[in-house]
């Protein structure tokens, strides 16, 4: 069963089955991580006839997925309530979220044999495993590991390294959007939402999790961000991200702190807590999925970023990609990326493998 939500409504697949609605205006006002619960329980609803029987729910959301696992959590009460009404139904119906270690071997060679790519094939895994009712036995199943790693190793060989992204298209584009009051906070959102993601190196969800009364430009005109429980840990600690940049002063149009700032004081921003809002709720924060939307949307703009694959590589691999070809030192696109080693971001975000140097002079030159 397939669920997904957004800020204006929500469906789902069950078989081939589509069923959706749209949010009411009080529904609409909550979060993004009670909407992806409340779709499973309004999807549940839509197959009365769905008894007796055991059922793997797939949904993108993280909270969704670990409030449903845990049968409910403690940070959230209507959280808690909307997960333990979920429950409670599958209980009265006998839905079960549970299935054997082979019946899920089975699932994963019969998606790979059908074609799906060995990072999709990962994604099931992933999906299934987190909704199973004894989530960490099966997690541990050395069957398991051993099917995963057959699979990975049938799947044909991938290319180290990725043609860079030329971002032109994307900045003219953003050029072509004044920084100003009078553009719509949608479009100074997604403006504000790519220069910082470019020049930070950042993720949607960074981007969503700025604190804004901690943010700050000084004197010079530096941008001071400040990130709260970033998606990166240290040592399985949440943390604080601090980040500082610095103003682009030969190209105002494109420069992030000009555009943060004209974001910040823009007539329809009334949020002294969130950078990006919801335009019809000024006071609530932008979803994650619509941060991402708007930087996808823009990244789509620069033709080879779309021709490098199927799938549309991240603004913090382009970027940071093109940091290095233009001379930033690699440890400080290190440290700017917040990446914990150079191992992670060669082997997830690196993009160019080739030298510039002359590796033939230097070993087989014999001339004096």
């Amino acid at each position: 069963m397939y669920v997904d939500a957004s800020d204006y409504g929500w469906g789902g697949v069950y078989h081939q089955q589509v069923v959706q609605g749209h949010w009411t205006t009080q529904e609409r006002a909550q979060s993004i991580n009670w909407c992806e619960l409340k779709a499973i329980h309004l999807i549940l609803q839509s197959f009365p006839h769905l008894t007796n029987t055991t059922i793997l729910i797939r949904t993108n959301n993280m909270t969704a997925k670990s409030y449903i696992n845990r049968h409910g959590g403690t940070r959230s009460l209507l959280l808690n309530a909307l997960a333990t009404t979920i429950w409670e139904q599958c209980l009265h119906r006998n839905l079960r979220i549970q299935f054997s270690v082979v019946q899920l071997i089975e699932f994963l060679q019969l998606a790979a044999d059908s074609g799906f790519a060995p990072n999709t094939v990962g994604l099931f895994h992933w999906a299934v495993t987190a909704f199973h009712i004894h989530s960490s036995t099966l997690s541990s199943s050395p069957e398991l590991h051993q099917c995963l790693s057959r699979l990975k190793k049938k799947a044909p060989p991938l290319p180290l390294s990725k043609s860079p992204v030329d971002l032109t298209p994307s900045f003219t584009f953003l050029r072509s959007i004044p920084s100003h009051s009078s553009t719509s906070l949608n479009l100074l959102s997604k403006k504000c939402a790519f220069l910082l993601a470019a020049a930070a190196f950042l993720r949607p969800s960074d981007l969503h999790h700025i604190s804004l009364s901690a943010c700050s430009v000084d004197d010079s005109s530096c941008l001071h961000l400040m990130i709260v429980a970033p998606k990166e840990t240290r040592n399985g600690r949440r943390i604080y991200k601090d980040l500082i940049l610095l103003p682009l002063t030969d190209d105002v149009d494109l420069c992030p702190v000009h555009t943060f700032k004209a974001l910040l004081v823009h007539p329809s921003h009334s949020s002294s807590e969130f950078l990006f809002v919801n335009s019809r709720q000024p006071t609530q924060p932008l979803a994650v999925t619509t941060i991402s939307t708007y930087v996808r949307s823009v990244l789509r703009l620069s033709p080879t970023a779309s021709q490098v694959g199927s799938q549309l590589p991240s603004v913090r691999s382009v970027a940071s990609d093109k940091a290095l070809r233009n001379g930033v030192p690699l440890d400080d696109v290190l440290l700017m990326g917040n990446w914990s080693s150079s191992t992670v971001f060669t082997n997830h975000y690196r993009r160019d493998r080739q030298t510039a140097q002359n590796i033939s002079a230097a070993v087989i030159n014999e001339i004096p």
